[in-house]
C-alpha cells in the first residue's frame, strides 16, 4: 500500500519525485473530472460519469486530452511535462502505484501516468516487447529491461538517471 506522494519514504530517490504520484495504491486509474454543468440551477454542480471517477484516490484536474495538446504543442512546457511524466512514471514503478494519476510540471493533475509514459515520454519498447505488442511503460519500468529500443534509440541510457535520483 502506497501513501499519496510518498513522503514517508526516507530514499533520496523519493525526495527527488515526492507528490508527483496521486495515486494511494488501490489500483486503476482514471479520467479527468467532468467540466460541464449537468443543466441544475446550482452552478457548482458537476455531472460525474462512471469514466470520470477515479477509484484510485487522486482525482484529475486535467484530460489527457489537454495533455496531448500541450505535448503537441512543444515548447519548453511540453519539455518540463514529458519530465514530470518520465520522473512521475518511475515513482509509480518503483511504489507499484502503475496507473494512477499524476501532476504535471504544470501543477494540473493528470489521468494514468503509465499511458501518458507511453504517449509522451518519447521512450519505445525493445524488440522483444515490441513483438510481444507490450509498451514502453511495460518494458522500461515494469520488466526494467535495458535492450535498445527496436527502433534503435537508448531509452534504457535516457532513464537510468532518473534511477540514480
Amino acid at each position: 500500500s502506497g501513501g499519496g506522494g510518498g513522503a514517508s519514504h526516507s530514499s533520496s530517490y523519493y525526495a527527488g519525485v515526492s507528490g508527483v504520484l496521486t495515486n494511494n495504491g488501490s489500483g486503476g486509474g482514471g479520467g479527468g473530472a467532468a467540466k460541464h454543468n449537468t443543466g441544475s440551477t446550482d452552478p457548482t454542480s458537476k455531472k460525474k460519469s462512471s469514466a470520470s471517477k477515479n477509484t484510485s484516490g487522486g482525482t484529475a484536474t486535467s484530460t489527457s486530452h489537454e495533455l496531448k495538446r500541450i505535448m503537441e504543442q512543444g515548447g519548453s512546457e511540453a519539455e518540463r511535462i514529458r519530465t514530470s511524466i518520465i520522473r512521475a512514471a518511475v515513482y509509480a514503478s518503483r511504489s507499484g502505484n502503475h496507473g494512477g494519476t499524476f501532476v504535471g510540471a504544470n501543477g494540473e493533475t493528470y489521468p494514468d501516468v503509465s499511458k501518458a509514459f507511453s504517449m509522451h515520454g518519447n521512450m519505445r519498447p525493445c524488440n522483444r516487447c515490441k513483438s510481444n505488442k507490450q509498451g514502453a511503460y511495460h518494458c522500461r519500468l515494469r520488466r526494467k529491461h535495458k535492450d535498445p529500443d527496436y527502433d534503435g534509440g537508448d531509452s534504457a541510457g535516457v532513464l537510468a538517471p532518473f534511477f540514480e535520483e
